[in-house]
């Protein structure tokens, strides 16, 4: 019996719920019921051991286990699977049952634990499967894990029910993920170039460098699907590394007056001074003036460690290439960053654009921002100008 339980929360342990949930899973052909497996998984439990120390993380998760099996019935089976993961099997002839047991759990956390005088808040990420007669343990598995990545990645604090189409997004992303492998080695990449126009004499000043990728089979493939797999696989840094060489080289092709700017991912900025000899020697190899190149990051690399971006901007702005900040507006973006790093350019999003003719409140904020790039030198670029009106309106802050 004690094999059968995990000894900090006295829940049955992983071996002893497989075994029952295969039993169950075998029955459920001949009664009829729905079972469901529900995956828990705490939010913000990684700051409770950071802060106060493993034996404080292990009675909340004690406590939180006494939760979870407060909130289910007693033909309901709970386990702690290990770490702070939580598995539950619910049994019943109703989904809608199912459905209300799980969010009875997801309430569960609503409130904070108590550990002596300290309140601690471990909201948890849910995700559940409801098992279909014939289903394969390992498949009812799968689809309760896609269900809680995708309430991970929906900003946690969810629940998730696993749908077909989690599975065929899932599917998706892991023959993306092999392709990406070989779309480099295969030519399947290919750069497009947005011009960045001076509105005074309506000349091309900078191109900016788009990424596309022509799939084999699935043709076009947005950016926006396949840039956060090659960031997550590491693949963005020989793909980055391709870009830049072929910008670089194009781009000396062009007019001398004419520079090329360059997105650089937050993965690419973890290299450390890699990145920066990687861009010495891209200019060295192709013949490009460090002036004629703008790298270009967003917020989400000056959040994750604003030290060692400082100290990588200062190293490639002493090298003579331009540094604009993407998006500003959007997210997080703070004033500090003007002040705080080296800056040549910065764009407004579009959205800002699109609203300057019609929203004051719109007009007011991009006429701030372009007095304070005025008087700190900083040029200001703006995206998605679409008509001549927003083109009169945005000169009339210059």
């Amino acid at each position: 019996l004690i094999a059968q339980r995990d000894p900090l929360t006295d829940l049955l342990n992983r071996s002893a719920f497989i075994e029952s949930l295969q039993s169950r899973l075998e029955s459920i052909a001949k009664t009829g019921e729905s079972v469901a497996l529900v995956l828990i998984d705490l939010d913000r439990f990684k700051d409770v051991n950071d802060t106060f120390g493993h034996q404080t993380g292990d009675l909340v998760l004690k406590l939180v286990g006494d939760r979870i099996r407060s909130a289910v019935r007693p033909k309901d089976q709970v386990a702690r699977i290990g770490g702070d993961e939580f598995i539950v099997m619910l049994s019943d002839e109703s989904e809608d049952e199912i459905h209300a047991v799980t969010r009875m759990i997801f309430t569960s956390f609503a409130d904070p634990v108590t550990v002596g005088m300290t309140r601690h808040f471990c909201g948890a990420s849910i995700g559940y499967a409801i098992a279909q007669a014939g289903i394969a343990l390992d498949v009812l598995f799968r689809n309760s894990d896609l269900a809680l990545y995708e309430a991970k990645q929906a900003g946690r604090a969810q629940i998730v029910r696993h749908p077909a189409a989690i599975t065929e997004r899932y599917d998706r992303r892991i023959e993306l993920e092999h392709d990406l492998q070989h779309a480099l080695e295969n030519n399947e990449f290919e750069l497009v170039y947005q011009p960045i126009v001076d509105p005074r004499s309506r000349r091309a000043i900078c191109c900016e460098a788009l990424l596309r990728w022509n799939h084999p089979r699935r043709g076009q493939i947005s950016p926006v699907e396949f840039i956060p797999i090659a960031e997550s696989t590491g693949l963005i840094v020989p793909i980055g590394a391709w870009v830049l060489a072929t910008a670089c080289r194009e781009a000396t092709r062009w007019p001398s007056e004419i520079s090329v700017a360059v997105n650089l991912s937050p993965v690419q900025f973890r290299r450390g001074n890699e990145l920066v000899d990687m861009v010495v020697s891209t200019l060295g190899s192709v013949g490009l003036a460090a002036r004629r190149l703008e790298l270009e990051i967003t917020e989400s690399v000056l959040i994750e460690d604003s030290t060692t971006a400082l100290a990588m901007l200062e190293g490639l702005r002493g090298i003579g290439v331009g540094i604009s900040l993407d998006d500003f507006g959007t997210g997080f973006s703070s004033l500090a960053y003007l002040n705080d790093f080296p800056f040549s350019k910065i764009k407004i999003d579009r959205k800002f654009s699109q609203g300057v003719e019609t929203s004051p409140r719109t007009a007011a904020i991009i006429g701030g921002v372009a007095k304070i790039t005025r008087d700190l030198r900083i040029e200001l670029i703006a995206e998605g100008i679409e008509s001549n009106k927003q083109l009169q309106r945005m000169l009339g802050f210059g």
